[in-house]
């Protein structure tokens, strides 16, 4: 049987929202005007299909939106604004177009989703239905796989090097990070927060804890949890505060048990698994393998906060020939023997440094209010410093925002996450589960925009952010509203 345009828009969303863990491959690198990160990949042309075909099927809706919604008014116009200042201000035209067009369509994502649910109607409680159980069932069988890259990875990384990334072959922690379907271990762990919320917050009235139930939840989380991405972790760390406060607040406090099992149990199985990995891989150069690697989850894991100091520095010299790290040690300090802080610290540093050069730029009112302009940081900053890099980013959303948009467009940005945020704890009021997890999703999601800046590695979010924003405009009220409590 043919599907109609209508039954095609309604398998798109749908598909957007779950295939969030391949939102990077498959793919084809096209680097192009020093991006050499660019590429067109499977999920970016789904996702262009969807803005083109719901901006044609709801084009009424969307003139009614743009008549009559004054927010909406707002956000393009500045879009429009900052784009127009960029291709004034840019010393790379073809790049700042490309960067703009792509910046485009992603908002252009989220307009198109917060249409799409405005004419669901009735239809929005059995969309978010199926969406939940999709969600869950596909970031499942994604955990899943990235479980087995590790066990084959602890085994010979060798047979999975095509598939994982040069930092996370093990060269500095021994056991190897999964990254699945994604760039790194950070975006794996990122793309499987709303299949672990979802689950999590399913929990809220007992809808998902059989046996079943149970092995999922406890599946996802020991897959994100071997990401070991402290910005994953700190984003997780968020969004279950955001659940515990939901369910203190609708008397659901019981449920925190269940909540609290499952995260327990996949961080101790993926603790068990990466001390079991380095064990299998280096006991018999190093003896005492196991302590250091439990010295390793809990000093990098709490991004060294917590030291234990397991081995005492006498220990570290004569250990650091046969320690499974020492390679890596070597290349960092011919004196120092690696620890997990110090890459941390190292790490913070890079982080801050490229923001505060970026920064840096902003040495007037008008960048500081525009920014340098869309894709121009790299040619700005190589007219301002030969020595810096032709494609240099910042590994910061916020901050790379604030460079290349300046302060309008750090605002639009902010403020349109927080409003999703908002809408999606004032809708949970009504005790629908699927709201409460895209709130505590989009909690997430701004956490981890301290961790990275990107568009492309992170396309889904911009379509959460469409369902999450659609909530606020009356739309679906008195639908949620119907729901059994």
């Amino acid at each position: 049987m043919k599907l109609s345009w209508q039954q095609t828009q309604d398998w798109l969303a749908i598909a957007l929202l779950v295939l969030a863990p391949f939102s990077f491959a498959p793919s084809v690198a096209l680097p192009v005007f020093g991006f050499t990160s660019f590429r067109v990949g499977f999920y970016q042309l789904l996702l262009a299909t969807f803005v083109l075909l719901t901006l044609w099927l709801q084009r009424r809706l969307l003139q009614w939106q743009l008549l009559s919604n004054r927010w909406l008014q707002l956000g393009v116009s500045g879009l429009l604004l900052l784009l127009v200042n960029s291709l004034l201000v840019t010393l790379n035209t073809p790049r700042t177009l490309l960067l703009g067009v792509s910046i485009g369509l992603l908002a252009g994502a989220s307009l198109a989703m917060y249409v799409y649910v405005g004419q669901l109607g009735a239809g929005l409680s059995q969309f978010m239905k199926r969406a939940g159980s999709w969600i869950v069932g596909v970031g499942a069988v994604v955990a899943a796989i990235g479980i087995v890259q590790f066990i084959v990875g602890s085994v010979d990384q060798t047979l999975v090097a095509d598939g994982l990334c040069e930092g996370c072959r093990g060269g500095i922690f021994g056991f190897p990070r999964i990254n699945g379907f994604a760039i790194e271990p950070q975006f794996f762990a990122n793309a499987l927060l709303p299949a672990l919320l979802v689950t999590l917050a399913s929990q809220r009235r007992g809808q998902v804890f059989g046996a079943r139930g149970w092995a999922t939840s406890t599946l996802i989380v020991t897959a994100f949890a071997l990401s070991f991405s402290r910005g994953a972790n700190l984003a997780l760390a968020a969004a279950v505060i955001i659940l515990v406060v939901q369910l203190v607040r609708f008397g659901k406090a019981k449920q925190l048990v269940k909540i609290g099992v499952v995260l327990v149990a996949g961080y101790l199985l993926a603790a068990t698994m990466m001390i079991g990995s380095n064990y299998l891989q280096f006991h018999d150069e190093n003896p005492d393998i196991v302590a250091e690697t439990f010295e390793t989850l809990v000093e990098h894991g709490s991004a060294g906060i917590v030291e234990l100091d397991v081995r005492s520095n006498q220990k570290l010299e004569s250990t650091h020939v046969n320690s499974p790290r020492s390679a890596v040690s070597r290349e960092i300090s011919s004196i120092e023997p690696f620890a997990p802080p110090q890459q941390i610290e190292a790490s913070g540093d890079e982080r801050l440094a490229a923001a505060e050069t970026g920064v840096s730029f902003l040495d007037n009112w008008r960048r500081r209010l525009l920014g340098v302009g869309f894709g121009n940081l790299g040619p700005y900053a190589v007219s301002q410093n030969e020595s810096l890099p032709s494609d240099l980013t910042i590994y910061i959303q916020y901050a790379l925002v604030l460079v290349e948009a300046g302060v309008v467009g750090l605002v639009l940005f902010v403020a349109v996450h927080a409003a999703a945020v908002w809408c999606c704890l004032k809708q949970a009021a009504v005790g629908y589960p699927t709201q409460v997890a895209l709130g505590a999703i989009m909690v997430a999601f701004m956490v981890q925009y301290f961790f990275y800046g990107t568009y492309i590695n992170a396309a889904y979010i911009w379509v959460y952010l469409g369902l999450a924003l659609a909530l606020s405009a009356g739309f679906s009220e008195k639908v949620l509203q119907s729901q059994p409590q």
